[in-house]
């Protein structure tokens, strides 16, 4: 679900970084990677914004595994988001560059 999702991932951390003035496009690759990771692990407000977004898309029979399993199931999906997002971190400051995430 997170690959069928991956432009609308990109957008929605790229906003984010934006919105909180994080100084991303004079990081190195290496920092960017590591900002990211620290974002995703320690933002609570980006962190559910990103379970909402993936969530949301689930099917009834998926939601019903989803319900009891939901501890777990975040944090995979928060590892999977943070490796995806870390993959596509040059897409990320090409969005931040272009100021694409804010609609600007």
């Amino acid at each position: 679900m997170l690959k069928l999702q991956n432009e609308l991932l990109l957008l929605l951390v790229a906003d984010f970084i934006q919105e909180h003035h994080i100084p991303f496009l004079a990081s190195s690759v290496v920092e960017q990677q590591r900002v990211v990771a620290e974002l995703l692990t320690r933002n609570v407000k980006l962190r559910y914004l990103l379970v909402g977004t993936v969530v949301g898309l689930f099917t009834q029979s998926e939601l019903a595994y989803y319900r009891p399993n939901r501890a777990e199931l975040n944090r995979r999906l928060l590892e999977l988001a943070i490796r995806r997002v870390q993959d596509h971190v040059t897409a990320l400051a090409s969005l931040l560059a272009e100021g694409t995430a804010t609609g600007e």
